[in-house]
């Protein structure tokens, strides 16, 4: 089991009521082999108050392990507003197009797409065995020598088979080249809890 609640927490940051953390429980393929798609969406939540993320923490854990699930969020704020306008155009394309059962998922899947937060929050997915392959303080070195020059590193936040290292952005191309294996994820969810 792996708990980031606690970690995570401190990072959530919320300077005004259109701000939104996306939180969804996936169920994937790869802890669930007799699933027919690769994931599949269990619940979500929208996320504007820390008193509503604590709230419904034990619902999240609830829903994740039942259903042999992961909690993740996108460390990237939302904004309701952004969302909801990006959410327009989607569900016209969808109409369009005659995907009219698809409109009522538009909502959710520009929350997925679409971060408004200009701080951003990168994850490099570090795995097991990258832990064999690289000295993990010359990747932080590395990651706050390129530019912008300063230090980068917010945190580590375990997963099932390493863990995921939120970083600033940076200039990734010298970095890119150097540690192969490492995948930089700009935009994508990390593990609040897995069962």
């Amino acid at each position: 089991m792996t708990n980031n609640f606690d970690l995570i927490r401190s990072l959530l940051k919320f300077t005004s009521s259109d701000d939104f953390y996306f939180i969804q429980i996936l169920k994937r393929r790869k802890d669930n082999p007799g699933l027919n798609t690769d994931v599949a969406v269990v619940k979500e939540y929208f996320v504007d108050s820390l008193e509503y993320f604590d709230k419904k923490r034990e619902d999240m854990i609830e829903q994740a392990t039942k259903n042999n699930a992961r909690v993740t969020i996108r460390l990237n704020k939302r904004s309701y507003q952004k969302t909801a306008l990006k959410m327009l155009v989607e569900v016209a394309v969808r109409v369009e197009q005659g995907q009219f059962r698809s409109v009522k998922t538009a909502f959710s899947s520009c929350a997925g797409k679409f971060s408004a937060d200009k701080d951003k929050t990168w994850l490099v997915d570090v795995d097991t065995e990258d832990l064999d392959k690289y000295n993990m303080d010359e990747v932080i070195a590395d990651i706050n020598a390129s530019m912008p020059v300063g230090d980068k590193v917010l945190g580590k936040i375990p997963s099932k088979t390493g863990y995921h290292l939120l970083v600033k952005p940076f200039d990734v191309r010298l970095f890119s080249n150097k540690y192969l294996t490492l995948e930089i994820k700009k935009d994508n969810p990390t593990n609040l809890f897995i069962p």
